[in-house]
């Protein structure tokens, strides 16, 4: 008798640990999200120590554009993936890359580049200090740009950059009047804190208008560092009004705030 309680006893303890297995692995799965310091399904939380105080949007907003228009000097190395899908077709995924440098009040160097051989296509924005200059492989020819209209040289460039030259360059010259999604952004709302590059970011998402005459906005999402409130990562969501077809941009930067950069990084000679 005693024999046959020891090995009840025993089914039930073997029983219990098997349904403590089993709630802990499915634990590990999606809600495992919502505890601290746990990885599941390409999620991981913050541990508490880590968690910082939700900032209001539109104030967290304000701050970034206000710390790039301070800056003393600034560099980049960013690159942009594009995804297009007419309605009915397939896919079209392509990657380009970039860099930018700037010198306060006006020294500048923009550089796009469509591949990475001496053939591939190029874009190029620079002022030493004085007036601003663009080149295009495309046309082989070398704009120059008068005291007072060096916006025309980003504006030429909108097209032939995919919209990369109004990203940043709008938040460094703001009082150039260039009109870039970081600058034109309404209705911000905070989408949280999270690690990108092991670094803690905040999420902002907010409505950019495509232009001045239609109502198509595309909704955008900035990464934002929480320390230093530069810029890592956009993306620009598929206008609306234009049904199932997509059209997407994602950039990606690895900013450089106060870098040290010469005189000479800022002179571009276009080639023969």
């Amino acid at each position: 008798m005693q024999s046959r309680l020891q090995l009840i006893l025993a089914l039930l303890c073997f029983g219990s640990l098997t349904f403590a297995q089993t709630s802990a692995a499915d634990d590990d799965s999606a809600a495992a999200c919502a505890k601290p310091g746990i990885r599941a399904g390409g999620c991981v939380v913050p541990k508490p120590s880590e968690r910082v105080v939700a900032p209001d949007p539109v104030e967290l907003l304000t701050k970034v554009r206000a710390t790039y228009a301070a800056l003393d000097s600034y560099s980049d190395q960013g690159a942009i993936v594009l995804e297009e899908q007419p309605i009915g077709a397939t896919m079209i995924r392509e990657q380009y890359r970039f860099v930018t440098r700037y010198g306060a009040p006006r020294r500048f160097y923009f550089d796009f580049r469509k591949g990475a051989g001496p053939d591939a296509e190029r874009f190029v924005i620079w002022c030493g200090g004085d007036t601003f200059h663009s080149w295009w492989s495309a046309t082989r020819v070398a704009e120059e740009y008068p005291q007072g209209q060096g916006a025309q040289a980003f504006a030429m460039g909108m097209l032939p950059t995919a919209g990369t030259a109004l990203l940043i360059p709008p938040l460094l010259f703001q009082n150039a009047g260039l009109q870039g999604a970081l600058v034109t952004m309404t209705e911000p709302k905070y989408g949280g804190a999270q690690k990108l590059g092991g670094r803690l970011v905040h999420l902002l998402t907010g409505s950019v208008r495509l232009n001045h005459w239609s109502e198509s906005v595309r909704v955008t999402t900035l990464w934002i560092d929480a320390e230093t409130l530069m810029i890592h990562k956009v993306f620009e969501d598929s206008p609306t009004g234009q049904g199932a077809a997509i059209q997407r941009a994602t950039t990606t930067f690895e900013p450089k705030p106060n870098a040290r950069i010469e005189a000479a990084q800022f002179h571009f000679v276009p080639p023969g």
